[in-house]
């Protein structure tokens, strides 16, 4: 038996225990240590999201709503849970106290205390409690959600359920997308998004961000440069399909291959049209640049260790300073025969490569 057989077979026998009907709900909130172990998994094990891996082995994932309709009564009274919901559950109880000494608890539970919050949230659900005011008031406590202008009922699951779905690292970038990714709450999230300022004060995203829902301002800062990158990427591609398109690329390819070839480079365009590659999202031992490309940047491809082979277009007039630096297993490179410039220590270090062929063009 291979150790991913192995590892899968684990997580298997505690999704087992947690979810005896094969209906995966609340995972991050009731096992975050296992919902990362599957997470690693499925992308070990080839397939492509967590919900493909899961109906692999039989399970699917379900919202909060459908909860009830598995555990419509609390299956184990408190005392009596079994592991690992007892060790949950006096964890719980012990940030509770920590909390709220008096066991009083007026609204603000997911805003102030996003963990436990998360930790209600899935112990309801698992235990078979109406809500969450109803698993606290078993546990001692009064729970006022609407103290500090919180929703209740089915829109206390909606908010629930979206708060185990991303307690995990991934959070939808946008509201759009997380309406996307979750159609049977499409209703009931544009109701909360037109009651939320006078819900909670704020539009519904802004409190999405504050309770982990949605990303942090910071994360969606760095979302927007990213977006802004990729962005940048497609216009340098269409710039390069219009090459392909012309009468000059006869003979060199065809787009198709070149954005191949481009997998794993990083390519952009810069004020005057030319198109460069800049950078690498990998280590090589291969590198064939399509026509099309004029430029390799400055320290492009610097310290790639495994790279042997390159071999550069027609096209390419220029190669930037130190852009093959530190490639240490360089052995071979063919120039194209438009090179003009080639930078300072371009192929500094390149201790493999013996001899090379220099264009007239240079």
């Amino acid at each position: 038996m291979s150790d991913l057989k192995e590892r899968i077979d684990r997580a298997f026998q505690k999704l087992e225990k947690l979810y005896p009907e094969h209906k995966v709900f609340a995972l991050s909130n009731l096992d975050d240590e296992l919902r990362e172990a599957l997470n690693k998994l499925y992308v070990a094990n080839g397939s492509n999201s967590l919900n493909d891996f899961l109906a692999e082995y039989g399970y699917t994932m379900i919202s909060g709503s459908a909860v009830r309709d598995i555990r419509g009564e609390v299956i184990y009274s408190p005392g009596y849970e079994p592991e690992p919901i007892r060790t949950k559950v006096r964890n719980m109880c012990v940030l509770l106290e920590q909390y709220y000494p008096d066991h009083i608890i007026n609204g603000g539970l997911q805003k102030d205390h996003k963990s436990l919050s998360g930790t209600v949230s899935g112990l309801y659900q698992w235990l078979g409690y109406q809500d969450a005011a109803a698993l606290l008031e078993a546990y001692g406590y009064t729970y006022n959600a609407n103290a500090a202008g919180r929703p209740e009922d089915d829109y206390q699951a909606v908010i629930d359920f979206l708060l185990g779905k991303y307690s995990g690292d991934y959070k939808p970038k946008t509201m759009g997308l997380l309406v996307y990714e979750n159609p049977d709450l499409r209703g009931k999230i544009k109701t909360l998004q037109n009651k939320a300022n006078e819900l909670f004060g704020m539009t519904l995203a802004n409190f999405f961000r504050d309770i982990g829902i949605l990303p942090d301002r910071e994360e969606a800062a760095v979302y927007k440069k990213e977006k802004e990158v990729v962005s940048k990427t497609e216009a340098a591609l269409a710039a390069l399909q219009k090459k392909y398109e012309s009468a000059e690329a006869a003979g060199h390819g065809s787009f198709e291959t070149a954005c191949r070839q481009l997998e794993g480079l990083v390519l952009k365009q810069n004020k005057a049209g030319v198109l460069y590659v800049c950078g690498t999202k990998q280590q090589f031992e291969t590198i064939t640049i399509p026509f099309g490309i004029d430029s390799i940047a400055a320290d492009c491809f610097r310290d790639q260790k495994m790279l042997k082979s390159v071999i550069l277009p027609d096209s390419l007039f220029e190669i930037g300073s130190g852009a093959f630096s530190g490639c240490e297993m360089l052995s071979e490179i063919r120039f194209g025969n438009r090179l003009r410039v080639i930078g300072d220590g371009a192929f500094s270090d390149c201790v493999n490569l013996e001899s090379v062929t220099i264009p007239n063009s240079v």
